[in-house]
């Protein structure tokens, strides 16, 4: 299995604390995700949708079957793959790509499961269960647990819509904010660093309970529907006509 590796990712830091002068707190995150992602043209958003895609299928992607099913010179995928995007996926040389940016198969689970049509998918953080049926293209159903108290929950995610939650009412997702080294410049130090710490808590007294025990002052605690709203527009700045 090779790890591929390119330049970090950046998000810029924000306070928790906003007046009725400043932009909210999902505002002020996603604008500096935003800012610091990656730009992909038009090829390499293309690419990365249909890798997402072609993922939710349920099988590992192997960049010649991305090629054929995007109608994409395999060198242009190959681009891509090998440029902007590099440093988000795990590939096996023998069967293809099996996890790319925010999206396992069944080999890689997580606690935050979805169902899409008849595949069984995971997501890499809580975060990431917002935004996936957007680049999907497909509605899921997302089963995953509150910490600390493993209690579960289920969110209905539609491509452009929250629908039901069996959740509590107040429950909220954590975000990490930027560390001076970025995300990583790997699929795996992105996880370590900032997904394993991008949760859902029943409340934001719970969340900052749970991070002060854990030493992470730094977490930014946002209900889910805002973070939602965030995230959908981070997508679609990002990604625009591709998701088309």
């Amino acid at each position: 299995m090779t790890l591929q590796s390119s330049g970090r990712f950046i998000i810029s830091h924000m306070s928790e604390t906003t007046t009725s002068n400043q932009r909210s707190a999902i505002d002020l995150l996603i604008d500096g995700y935003v800012e610091g992602m990656p730009v992909l043209d038009p090829q390499a958003a293309t690419v990365a949708v249909g890798l997402w895609r072609a993922l939710a299928q349920g099988s590992p992607v192997p960049r010649s079957g991305l090629a054929t099913q995007l109608g994409m010179p395999p060198a242009d995928v190959a681009s891509a793959l090998d440029g902007p995007l590099a440093g988000t996926f795990i590939e096996d040389a023998d069967e293809g790509i099996s996890t790319f940016w925010a999206l396992g198969l069944a080999d890689m689970p997580s606690p935050h499961r979805l169902s899409v049509g008849s595949q069984t998918l995971y997501a890499w953080c809580a975060v990431d269960t917002l935004f996936l049926p957007l680049l999907l293209g497909q509605t899921a159903i997302v089963d995953s647990r509150l910490t600390p108290t493993g209690e579960p929950v289920r969110l209905e995610v539609h491509p452009g819509h929250l629908g039901t939650m069996t959740a509590p009412e107040g429950m909220v997702v954590s975000f990490v904010p930027l560390k001076e080294t970025g995300f990583g410049d790997s699929a795996l130090s992105i996880m370590s660093t900032y997904c394993h710490h991008m949760l859902f808590f029943a409340d934001a007294a719970t969340g900052q309970k749970w991070a002060a025990d854990h030493h992470r002052g730094d977490l930014v605690f946002v209900p889910v529907r805002e973070a939602f709203d965030g995230v959908q527009r981070w997508f679609r700045t990002l990604l625009g006509e591709a998701l088309g």
